[in-house]
């Protein structure tokens, strides 16, 4: 996770356990409410527990072949991303910290 000064952002909350034991670490580091949750492919073991930052506020983003894959074969502990961004690259900025995303093509995961 990257704590900004602005929010937090967050990369793959795994599953709800880790998820929440991820929380709990981040606020012991900040109070700063958890922005964006970046899904990095569409594999379940990277991206279930979704909903315990979503029930933050956060924002779910992942690339839209990683979320149409998702919406399609949802796991137990999975929810599709709020939002999903197409293309090779994408940048989400929060106070001086930039995420940039980048879409490789078919290879580990979609996405």
């Amino acid at each position: 996770f990257v704590v900004t000064g602005y929010g937090v952002m967050v990369v793959d909350p795994i599953n709800s356990d880790s998820a929440t034991a991820m929380l709990q670490e981040i606020r012991k580091v900040t109070d700063e409410p958890i922005r964006y949750v970046f899904y990095s492919h569409d594999h379940w073991d990277h991206t279930s527990g979704g909903q315990v930052f979503k029930n933050e506020g956060a924002e779910l983003i992942a690339h839209t072949d990683a979320n149409e894959w998702i919406k399609a074969n949802t796991g137990p502990d999975q929810i599709p991303a709020d939002c999903s961004w197409y293309g090779s690259r994408k940048y989400y900025g929060l106070g001086k910290f930039t995420m940039e995303l980048i879409q490789f093509g078919p290879s580990h995961g979609n996405g």
